[in-house]
């Protein structure tokens, strides 16, 4: 049988578990930026962005019958690869 716990040791075993969760959420968001900053860098962020939509559009046209949605999509990405071909993403001060 298990030892019964006080309302107070559930509240910091919840606290710390909340802790947790958020750490591994900082570290994620701090993982996309890194990424995010890397192609940028790179003068890509535009283009690789209009890749993953052109992979979801193509995942869409097989598994919907909404075309209007894909036909956004689409049309966002030739705004990104426009956007890819010419400017350049530059840090504001």
């Amino acid at each position: 049988m298990r030892p019964k716990t006080s309302t107070i040791e559930r509240l910091q075993t919840a606290f710390v578990e909340a802790l947790r969760e958020r750490k591994d959420e900082e570290t994620e968001i701090n993982e996309i930026k890194k990424r995010v900053d890397f192609h940028i860098e790179e003068n890509d962020y535009f283009g690789t962005l209009a890749t993953i939509l052109s992979l979801l559009c193509q995942k869409l046209e097989k598994e919907t019958t909404n075309k209007e949605c894909v036909r956004v999509l689409n049309n966002q990405v030739e705004n990104l690869m426009y956007l890819q071909n010419k400017y350049k993403i530059v840090k504001k001060q």
